[in-house]
């Protein structure tokens, strides 16, 4: 319902989320730890992570749902999924996704790419930028809405990490993908 009416709004919120984690990127460059830097897991928080995790992503996926119609939506999915990443590094940091990749940039853009992938093509079908043709409203909607909480949960974790001192997990960029901690 908000995205309908306050869609410039929304747009420029996930823009500047997806900003943010590109200027991390340029910044963070430098400084991570080296990949030989290993962290162990955190013995006591992992049983409790494995319960709870998948709660978050169900939790998750009802509020991107419920906001249709009641309180919810993709900033709050995206809160949950991010809450649900920043425990998964804090519990097992070798499990997390490389930050850097091509899936994982994929996705931190998605969002903003999804707005204006959308808004150009009703743009082009003469109505103004970010203006839903009402039978097309809540499929694109639906494509923002899930673009924008998959995208928001992974720049919340990707700020996490950051601000923990790495992006990316440094067991995952050694083994290939296997855990090692």
């Amino acid at each position: 319902v908000i995205l309908n009416y306050r869609v410039y709004d929304t747009f420029l919120e996930v823009g500047v989320l997806f900003l943010v984690m590109l200027c991390v990127f340029a910044l963070k460059s430098d400084t991570m730890l080296p990949p030989g830097t290993s962290r162990r897991k955190n013995p006591m928080l992992w049983p409790y992570a494995r319960g709870i995790i998948p709660l978050m992503v169900l939790t998750a996926g009802y509020l991107l749902w419920a906001g249709a119609f009641r309180p919810g939506g993709a900033f709050q999915a995206g809160a949950m999924l991010g809450g649900a990443g920043i425990l998964l590094h804090l519990s097992r940091p070798a499990l997390l996704l490389d930050m850097r990749s091509h899936m994982a940039r994929i996705i931190l853009a998605a969002g903003f790419l999804t707005f204006c992938l959308l808004g150009v093509l009703v743009l082009l079908g003469g109505l103004e930028f970010l203006q839903w043709p009402p039978h097309l409203a809540k499929y694109a909607i639906l494509a923002i809405e899930t673009a924008s909480t998959l995208s928001i949960g992974l720049t919340l974790t990707g700020l996490y990490c950051a601000a923990d001192g790495r992006l990316l997990s440094p067991a995952f960029s050694q083994s290939g993908g296997s855990e090692t901690i």
